[in-house]
């Protein structure tokens, strides 16, 4: 992730970023997936993951 765009730190913050990120047919595109550092395709559990965990998120799939 590049240093402008910074992974929000409390949970909060990281599902309305995940959220303001979904189109409008309830998925994700690859850019914006890739901004955050979720790999194409994401894999099962990652939004969860990824609220949870912040950049850590892989680890705990």
């Amino acid at each position: 992730m590049s240093p402008q765009h910074k992974i929000p730190l409390t949970p909060e913050a990281r599902e309305k970023l995940v959220n303001s990120l979904q189109t409008s047919k309830g998925g994700w595109t690859r850019k914006d997936l890739e901004i955050i550092g979720v790999d194409w395709p994401p894999p099962s559990g990652w939004k969860a993951a990824f609220i949870k965990y912040g950049e850590n998120w892989k680890n705990f799939l």
